[in-house]
This record gives C-alpha cells, structure tokens and sequence, in this order.
C-alpha cells in the first residue's frame, strides 16, 4: 500500500531530483575531465536521457566508470520519480477531475433541457429512452454505480442529493424546462419537487408515486403529473388479456425501437405556414403521410380525432402517428425545425 503523497513531495520528487543529478552530473565531468561547463551539461543530459550520442569528448577510465555510475543512476531516479508522479495523479484524480469539470461545462451550457432525479430502476429506463430520443438531460442520484457505462453513453450526470439546491443549481434548474423525480421513496420526491418550484416556479415536474394515497400529496407540492409505476403496470397486464392488438399497437407507437412508427407531439409555430388554416386546408396528411390523432389547443382543450375543418393555431400541440421522416416533416411544416 503506497502512502498518501502530497503535492510538495511530488513536485519535489519529479523536479528536485533529476535537477541534482543533473548538478551532480556537470560537476563531475568538471571535475573529472575537466570540461568546460556546456560540454558536461550536454554530456551529463545525454547520458541520463540514454539517447545514445557519440562522446564531445574522450573519456578517460574514470570518466567511463561515472558515466556508468550516472546512466544506473539516471534510470534509477526517473522510474522512481515516474512512480511517484503517477501515484500523485491517481490519488488526486487528475484526469478523473478534468472529466468532471469538461461534463460541468457542458452542464453549464444546456438550456430548455430535462433534469433526472434517481437513477434507479424507473429513472433507468427513462434514461434510455430520452437517449434514443435525442433528448436534452441530466441525471441526478446520491449513488451511480455504473458511472463508465453513463459516460460511454454520454451521459451527463452528478452524484448527490436532488432535494439540495445546489445540486439542483448545479444541473441548471433555473434553465431547465422539465423536472422528472423518480428517486424510490415519496418522501424524498416531495421534497424535490417543494425544492425545485421554489428555485423555478415555471418549471415542469413529473413525478413517482410508490404509494397511491401520496399521489395528491406530489400534486398538491408542485408536481404536474404523478405516474404510479405499479398501476400502470397492473393496466398494461390487463390490457394485454383483454386487448393484445390494441397494446402492441401502441407498444410499436410509444416507442418501440424496432420499427420506425412512433407517436410524437408537435406544437405549431406562430412562423408556420399552417398557422391558421384549417387540417384540410394545410395539407398535413398529404404533404407529411402523418396522421394527426388529437389536438391539444393552447387553452388546454383536447379534440380527439379532429374534423378537417379543426383550424390550427399558434400554441396548438399536434399529437401525431407516423414514422421517423415523417414526424420530421411535420417538424418542418410546424415551424419547429
């Protein structure tokens, strides 16, 4: 086990070192062979590095014995200088700490982005998701196990407690536009979302329930949407009796990475030419191949299975059912790309 070595030892063991054999070196071919003071430097430098240049100058026998003495010595001084340089640097995490100050920046510069707090089985799967969909993101967890497969994936992340405000300023809460909390007890979510509305009133924040009574208790704290992971999945069992078509329909349609059909919501932009004109006017499905399946409107109505006559409008959210390119095209029509 090597000690703790502290930056003064290593400095000195690095720098100091190979100075005095280099001091020790010129002065004894000054001595030695009377050289003057460039040549024993260059001959004391080449010696020691072992480059394997020709001799300035003739050695005598004693000249040859030192600068055996020296080369054993330059050698042996190096490797242990190296050892203890390369010790320091894993003990103070150097290249370690310049990973985390380059993800810090790119931190610093999300914006619009999604913060993740709980990396556990449900923020898990999240995760995955948001990184097959190109999605803006940050994960927040007291204790990520797996940190280098995260960074394979890059994924930008911080090890500490969601419900402190500054991890939650550290991941950018008052530029983030959606807080996803996840972590395994409620009582630790509610404090989340309590911390993360007072820092961003505006914020958007979806949470995890365990326990169905604590539900109103996440929505009356701040929390938009509470999900409750084991009603979902009681649902989904359900359906797949009673409804196996329908789910693997909409299983192919939320996502299913296999196949290209995906469900997606676009918000339509005051720059949009179909801003204002109605579905049949735009030319949505003709121009797109997209099916529009509901419209959310900018004052909070849903209109399910729109008529061609339904008008768009600034602010509207067009949820939507097509393949990748032809989600994109209607991105694109939207004003969103």
């Amino acid at each position: 086990m090597f000690k703790k070595i502290s930056p003064g030892t290593a400095i000195g063991l690095t720098f100091l070192l190979p100075l005095m054999l280099l001091v020790l070196g010129t002065a004894g071919y000054r001595i030695i062979e009377g050289w003057p003071l460039l040549d024993a430097v260059y001959m004391t430098v080449i010696t020691v590095a072992t480059v394997g240049f020709t001799e300035i100058h003739e050695l005598s026998d004693t000249g040859r014995i030192f600068t055996i003495v020296l080369i054993v010595s330059g050698v042996v001084i190096i490797a242990y200088c190296i050892q203890y340089f390369v010790l320091y640097m894993i003990q103070k995490n150097v290249f370690g700490n310049l990973w985390r100050r380059g993800m810090e920046k790119k931190i610093d510069a999300l914006k619009n982005h999604v913060i993740v707090c709980g990396y556990g089985k449900i923020g898990y799967h999240v995760v995955e998701h948001f990184l097959s969909m190109n999605e803006k993101f940050v994960v927040i967890d007291s204790e990520i196990p797996d940190q280098e497969v995260l960074k394979g994936k890059g994924v930008l992340f911080i090890e500490g407690h969601a419900e402190d405000e500054a991890t939650l300023r550290q991941a950018g809460i008052e530029r983030a536009n959606t807080l996803v909390a996840v972590v395994g007890k409620d009582a630790d979510n509610l404090f989340i979302i309590l911390t993360a509305r007072g820092m961003n009133p505006d914020i958007k924040v979806v949470a995890r329930a365990e326990d169905d009574a604590n539900k109103n208790k996440l929505l009356r704290a701040g929390a938009d949407k509470v999900v409750l992971p084991y009603e979902i999945g009681g649902r989904r069992i359900a359906s797949q009796v009673l409804m196996p078509s329908v789910t693997d329909f909409l299983e192919t349609a939320m996502g299913n990475d296999d196949l290209e059909l995906r469900m997606a919501e676009i918000g339509v932009a005051p720059s949009s030419r179909i801003n204002g004109k109605t579905l049949v006017d735009s030319d949505v499905r003709k121009s797109t191949g997209t099916i529009i399946l509901a419209i959310k409107t900018g004052e909070g109505g849903l209109i399910t299975n729109p008529s061609p006559s339904t008008t768009l409008n600034t602010g509207d959210l067009l949820i939507c059912l097509g393949t990748n390119d032809q989600i994109t095209a209607l991105e694109k029509l939207a004003g969103r790309k």
